[in-house]
């Protein structure tokens, strides 16, 4: 026998489908126990069957396409799969409230009118941006004519940001987050440090805790799912050039085509994330999520799950008023936060920036790294405020 003779092997026409070995079952029981550790198939999902009209000629062929998302959701991120369960909730409420299916459509008329809903009710561009992009992907996945793809929708969301100028008379610019800055967190660190001083006064474990997420976020520039997904074994205690405490952050998130490297916590930052760390570590396995729900008596609530980006935005919320009342008679003179929003999870990234460039002096393609972004173009968004205010002091001075 010649030895590259090919075996071929009796195989079944493809239009059969495929007859399961016993094999098969086992590997597909543990493909289902690797799902529930997923973040995706975590998230109430809305069921995209009962979303399907029956009566539809490609019914059925929706319904395949249909299982095929639900069997591995897309392989989206928790995040992502989050605000498309969102956007699908009330694209379905909208449909229901018709008498209509939201699986095949006819035409774009009823996604018109959707986005127009959205834009009557005062929704932001980004919101309405959001609700297109997502629901664009769930008709391209399930392989049916797509009323995001037509003319007409193009035309709706192609005007918003000329006819939001045309309608107010100023120019548009999206909203970011509040900047969480160095010199906000140093008065932080300055009020509770004396708290920990005076004898009847105690700083309480949820306030440590606001304080370790406000110093991770800063000082990491991470975004803030891989905060909320830090886990005890992702830090590593360690000394920084000067000999005092410091803290590895391992990454929980690979980034596609970026030298992720880990981060690193220092100084006061350092310092305040170990005064947390040392009260919750004795009730913590290594696997539990650091910033986990935990109660003043020093009870881990639910150690295995970690915090949702809501909970931390409510955290940083807080902080941000007692910021502001230890501020009230100084607050006029921080343009970065007078008469801004509460803290949210983006606020570090953003305050890290400034920083960089304000006080720091670096370049712009030398703050790109320090968050991971492919592009100087993140840097210029978050930069936009400070960049228009130095315009304004250049003319300000070239008018004297």
């Amino acid at each position: 026998m010649s030895k590259n003779k090919v075996t071929t092997l009796p195989v079944k026409s493809s239009s059969q489908g495929i007859a399961l070995r016993e094999d098969d079952y086992d590997v597909m029981s543990k493909w289902k126990q690797r799902q529930s550790k997923l973040g995706r198939f975590q998230v109430n999902f809305p069921d995209l069957i009962e979303l399907i009209d029956p009566l539809s000629e490609n019914a059925d062929f929706i319904v395949i396409r249909a299982n095929k998302f639900n069997k591995d959701r897309g392989g989206l991120s928790k995040s992502t799969t989050q605000q498309l369960a969102s956007v699908l909730r009330a694209w379905a409420k909208f449909c229901v409230d018709r008498g209509i299916y939201a699986f095949p459509q006819p035409n774009s008329n009823a996604v018109e009118l959707y986005l127009m809903h959205l834009i009557a009710l005062d929704k932001s561009i980004a919101t309405i941006n959001q609700h297109r992009n997502q629901l664009r992907y769930i008709y391209d996945y399930l392989e049916v004519y797509n009323p995001l793809r037509s003319p007409d929708v193009k035309a709706i969301t192609k005007s918003l940001k000329l006819d939001y100028v045309e309608l107010t008379g100023n120019s548009y610019t999206q909203n970011q987050a509040t900047p969480l800055r160095a010199v906000h967190l140093n008065a932080l660190f300055d009020h509770f440090d004396n708290l920990d001083l005076k004898i009847r006064a105690r700083v309480s474990l949820k306030q440590r805790k606001y304080l370790a997420i406000a110093s991770t976020l800063y000082s990491t520039c991470l975004r803030e799912d891989e905060i909320c997904r830090i886990k005890l074994k992702d830090l590593i205690e360690t000394f920084d050039e000067n000999g005092d405490v410091a803290f590895k952050v391992l990454r929980t998130r690979s980034k596609t085509g970026v030298d992720v490297k880990s981060k690193f916590v220092t100084g006061r930052y350092a310092v305040t994330l170990k005064s947390y760390l040392t009260r919750v570590t004795p009730i913590l396995h290594s696997t539990d999520f650091v910033f986990s729900n935990i109660s003043e008596g020093l009870v881990a609530l639910s150690p295995s799950t970690p915090p949702t980006g809501t909970t931390i935005d409510r955290n940083l919320s807080s902080l941000f008023q007692i910021f502001t009342q230890l501020n009230s008679e100084n607050l006029e003179a921080d343009i970065s936060v007078y008469n801004k929003p509460n803290w949210t999870g983006h606020s570090g990234r953003i305050g890290r920036v400034v920083d960089e460039y304000v006080i720091n002096k670096l370049r712009i393609d030398q703050i790109q790294p320090i968050g991971d972004w492919k592009s100087t173009q993140m840097v210029l968004v978050y930069l936009r405020e400070v960049m228009e205010n130095e315009e304004m002091e250049k003319n300000i001075r070239s008018a004297e």
